[in-house]
């Protein structure tokens, strides 16, 4: 979970204002590219690990709270996810 908080501390840190990025949870990569078919987050899994990425968020300073989206891709959980000067704690 910390490389996930680096990267929402980078995009948190959208110096150009180019809209931060997203962070994709539930699809291995391969060379770059997405391997499919996608796996996705087990649906009971989903509310737990969207709390734990929310709490480490408080680590953050100043205090950032990323906007979390949970999508339903071909019928698999994929979570998306993330203007002021943001550090990990």
């Amino acid at each position: 979970m910390t490389i996930w908080l680096k990267t929402i501390c980078a995009f948190a840190n959208d110096i150009d204002n180019w809209g931060g990025g997203y962070l994709i949870l539930g699809v291995e990569e391969e060379n770059g590219c997405p391997k499919f078919p996608i796996k996705g987050i087990p649906i009971d899994k989903v509310d737990d690990i969207l709390k734990d990425l929310l709490n480490k968020c408080k680590m953050i300073q100043p205090e950032y709270l990323p906007v979390v989206e949970v999508v339903d891709f071909q019928e698999t959980n994929s979570n998306l996810g993330s203007r002021r000067r943001f550090k990990t704690i």
